[in-house]
C-alpha cells in the first residue's frame, strides 16, 4: 500500500481520481489497455488527424514530455507540433520592442528545448496567450496532447490550477501527462 502513491502510478491514480477513469481513457485508444472494469465508450472516435501536440515551457519536465511525444509520433507515424505559449504582461505603455522580446524569448526557449530533447522532424508554434487555453484550442485538430507536470504535491494538484490539470479536464483529444523526472524513474 505504501508504494501505491509512488512514482508514475501515483500520478495516474491521482488523475483517475480527479477526472474519473472514463475520462482518463478514450475510445481513440482502442487496442490499448483500459482501466479495470471500464465499460467501452459508446461514442465513435473522430477520425485520426495524425498529429500530436506537445506543450513546452523549457523546464526539464517539458523537455521529457517533448522527448516522449517525439517517440510516440514515431510509433504512430504522426506529425509532431511543439508549442510554446507566452503571456504578454505589459504596462499600459510598454517600452518599444517589448512584445517582440517576449515572443523571441518563447521562441528561443522552444528551440533550446528541442535541441536538449534531441528531437528532429518537429513543427514549432509560438503563440501569445494562456498556455492551457492555447493548447486546448489546438486539441480540436490533434490525436493526442502531451503536457508535463511539475511534480506538484497532492495539495497543489487539488487546486487544479496547473496547465496539465486544465488540459486533462477539457481537451478535445486524449491527454498524456508526463511526470517530473525523479530518482525512481
Amino acid at each position: 500500500m505504501a508504494d501505491e502513491y509512488s512514482g508514475r502510478g501515483r500520478h495516474i491514480e491521482r488523475l483517475k481520481t480527479l477526472i474519473g477513469a472514463e475520462a482518463y481513457h478514450s475510445q481513440k485508444f482502442a487496442g490499448y489497455p483500459k482501466a479495470p472494469g471500464q465499460a467501452p465508450a459508446s461514442a465513435p472516435a473522430p477520425p485520426p488527424t495524425g498529429r500530436i501536440v506537445v506543450g513546452v515551457d523549457g523546464s526539464a519536465t517539458s523537455v521529457a514530455a517533448l522527448r516522449w511525444a517525439a517517440e510516440e509520433a514515431g510509433r504512430r507515424d504522426a506529425s509532431l507540433l511543439a508549442v510554446a505559449a507566452y503571456r504578454q504582461e505589459l504596462p499600459i505603455l510598454p517600452p518599444f520592442g517589448a512584445v517582440t522580446d517576449a515572443a523571441r524569448t518563447a521562441r528561443d526557449t522552444l528551440s533550446r528545448a528541442i535541441r536538449d530533447a534531441g528531437v528532429r522532424n518537429v513543427e514549432t508554434l509560438v503563440v501569445e496567450g494562456a498556455p492551457a487555453t492555447r493548447l486546448l484550442q489546438l486539441t480540436r485538430d490533434a490525436d493526442l496532447l502531451v503536457v508535463a507536470t511539475h511534480g506538484h504535491s497532492r495539495a497543489g494538484a487539488a487546486l487544479l490550477g496547473s496547465v496539465s490539470m486544465q488540459c486533462v479536464g477539457r481537451a478535445a483529444c486524449p491527454v498524456v501527462v508526463v511526470p517530473a523526472p525523479g530518482p525512481d524513474r
